[in-house]
């Protein structure tokens, strides 16, 4: 995301103002998507802008060097890192600094992880195995940004190189290059084609699948230097005053095709992207670069992109894009939800004024002026000690024990068990592959594993939890209270199970489950325990009749666990220890004391409630009188420690003993009699 600011004509002493007016469209657009994503829904294609600017500058740059015989790569990372480390430092050295005193542990210890891969320029690889970028984790973390920054650097690191290769010797050296770059796009472009319907996080993160849209603006400019070479040479084609009407329309037209495209690409759809529609932002800027070559006759397009005040935002798209989305995440993650509207305006306006103080006052000093070699080596060193301090904190966080005691490590849960164990696969080992093997019910990339968990008290009875990632809350103190009851306890599900499966597959992933259940003669009860979201009375009849037919028909006593409360804010708001929050909720005018009244609750699970009384052949297991005896709802269990991992789920050690003690204890002791 950090296209060079040498935004300069091929003819050499001529400054591109309409390519810093395209930065200031690309970096308006990511931000106000980001601040204010119902306004500009597809503001995320600013990204593909600034990765085709990034080719087309820095591209431009390294194909002159080496045709004239003079590219250094020393020289050229040295450049880079006064171009891109200033800013990236005084961010990442900003954001650990804050978060030391706003974030809790496990979340310092996840922004220590993003500093070292964003110093390391793997933010994409990294955030890859994490989560989705349109997902709601990623709204959390502070530094989900620098992807793109990952995906720029890792080009650079690769395309020199290529570069070098393909022209070495002297034979058709251009040739060559072009045929090379042309081939590496289309490859690159056709893997985007090939992944993104079955894989979109892959395609969205990894460098093969987006180098396209930097090699576009490579080639741009490699087509731009031989056409300026053919006109400088000493025998110039003749040009007659019809062709250079014709030219001039026609860079009229295609500064107007581009425009629109980039209109267009702002309707752009999150899901599935890049894929195909990122060919609209990369040719629309293409298109725009194109047209503006033309010195002393702009198009009207290129003179509207050549606007004082887009160009200024441009010349600091790059510190804003740095400061703009942490100073968004931070108040998000304190706040517990997306700060309101007047004070979304308020950060957007100091990310504007960081991003220009950085401009003038840190990027241009330690980017011009003397020692440039000694600046370069500074920044690079500065850089790894600030890896190395974010990897350090990682790990110094992530290895502390858990605990339940009140404080900053209130919210983590002492027990964090894997899905599956040794003994469920010895066990259940052919549902499980049976399982994982149907697209239907893996998300068909295996995104969605089975639960497979078992534990085996050597007793004569077996209690089966079925369900979603709720079960799985509940499935470590569940177990544990049969162990003590003499009972066996074994999660089957996965997550999203109420609303993943298609109903077409569902018939035959309850059979196959059924089929297991009715091979071990010793499991004696079967509760259903899934999240009421997206729990209508249709999905209700459609998901968990058909399950408890099932079961009654092999004669096992079934239950359903009728939901836990979800809470209508982040639970990290109950952590002492965040001065900020309250300042943040007098600013934006809301409460800094989240309350989670019966009232909404009963309110919020209406229909939900009323859909499980309809179901035949069941019990049905209330819990909200447990959650909430009174008018306001339990948050804390009698220690103090907290009911809820996030909105919905309850922590397993905590929330989920609250569970068994004060909901299903009859019911499981009523199956060990």
């Amino acid at each position: 995301m950090a296209a060079s600011s040498g935004a300069r004509h091929p003819n050499p002493g001529t400054w591109r103002f309409d390519i810093d007016g395209l930065r200031a469209f690309a970096v308006l657009a990511v931000v106000f998507h980001h601040y204010f994503p119902g306004a500009v829904r597809g503001g995320f294609i600013g990204v593909d802008v600034f990765f085709v600017i990034s080719g087309y500058l820095i591209g431009g740059v390294l194909l002159d060097a080496f045709a004239e015989n003079r590219f250094s790569l020393l020289d050229f990372y040295a450049r880079r890192a006064r171009r891109i480390l200033p800013g990236l430092l005084l961010v990442l050295g900003t954001c650990l600094l804050f978060g030391y005193f706003a974030l809790l542990p496990e979340d310092f210890g996840n922004l220590g992880k993003h500093v070292a891969s964003g110093a390391g320029f793997v933010s994409n690889l990294v955030l890859f195995g994490e989560t989705g970028y349109f997902d709601e984790a990623g709204a959390v973390k502070p530094l989900l940004h620098l992807w793109s920054l990952g995906i720029e650097e890792q080009f650079y690191l690769v395309f020199p190189l290529f570069i070098y290769l393909v022209s070495l010797g002297t034979w058709r050296k251009q040739s060559r290059i072009a045929v090379g770059i042309g081939l590496i796009t289309l490859a690159s472009f056709g893997w985007n084609l090939a992944v993104y319907r079955i894989n979109p996080a892959f395609d969205f993160y990894m460098p093969m699948t987006r180098f396209w849209e930097l090699l576009a603006g490579v080639l741009l400019a490699f087509w731009q230097r031989q056409k300026h070479a053919a006109i400088t040479s000493p025998t110039p084609p003749p040009e007659n005053d019809t062709r250079r009407r014709y030219r001039g329309h026609k860079e009229h037209w295609m500064a107007g095709v581009g425009f629109l495209l980039l209109l267009l690409s702002l309707k752009a759809q999150e899901r599935r992207f890049p894929g195909i529609q990122a060919l609209a932002p990369v040719l629309g800027t293409v298109l725009l670069i194109a047209a503006g070559t033309r010195a002393g006759n702009p198009t009207p397009f290129n003179r509207f992109l050549s606007w004082r005040p887009l160009v200024w935002i441009g010349l600091i798209s790059y510190p804003l894009y740095l400061w703009h989305w942490p100073l968004l995440v931070f108040p998000r993650i304190i706040l517990g939800e997306m700060p309101a509207f007047g004070l979304r305006w308020i950060l957007l306006g100091a990310a504007i004024i960081l991003a220009a103080l950085t401009y003038k006052l840190v990027e241009r000093p330690l980017r011009f002026g003397k020692f440039l070699g000694a600046k370069a080596i500074g920044l690079t060193v500065a850089l790894t000690l600030a890896g190395l301090t974010g990897y350090g904190i990682h790990l110094s966080t992530s290895g502390e024990p858990a605990t339940e005691e009140t404080g900053r490590h209130r919210l983590v849960d002492r027990s964090t068990a894997e899905n599956s164990d040794e003994a469920c696969r010895l066990r259940f080992g052919d549902l499980y592959k049976d399982l994982l093997a149907n697209p239907d019910f893996s998300g068909g990339t295996g995104k969605f594993l089975p639960y497979c968990r078992y534990h085996n008290a050597q007793g004569a009875r077996t209690a089966v939890l079925w369900g979603d990632s709720h079960a799985l809350a509940a499935y470590e103190a569940v177990a544990d209270y049969n162990a003590s009851l003499g009972l066996n306890t074994w999660l089957v599900g996965r997550s999203a199970f109420r609303h993943g499966i298609p109903a077409k597959a569902l018939p035959s992933v309850i059979d196959r489950i059924a089929l297991s259940i009715r091979q071990n003669a010793e499991v004696h009860s079967v509760f259903l325990i899934m999240s009421a979201e997206k729990m209508d009375s249709e999905r209700v009849q459609r998901v968990l009749q058909p399950i408890i037919d099932r079961m009654n028909q092999l004669g096992k006593h079934v239950y359903v666990l009728a939901d836990n409360p979800e809470l209508t804010f982040d639970p990290r708001m109950l952590e002492p220890g965040q001065p900020l929050r309250a300042v943040l909720h007098l600013m934006q005018g809301t409460s800094a004391s989240p309350r989670l009244l019966k009232a909404q609750v009963l309110t919020r699970q209406k229909d939900y409630l009323a859909a499980l009384s309809q179901l035949h052949g069941v019990t049905i297991i209330p819990s909200i009188d447990a959650f909430c005896p009174i008018d306001e709802c339990l948050l804390f269990n009698e220690e103090g420690a907290s009911l809820y991992r996030d909105e919905d789920h309850l922590s397993r050690y905590s929330g989920g003993r609250f569970l068994v003690s004060k909901v299903l204890k009859p019911y499981l002791d009523a199956m060990a009699r």
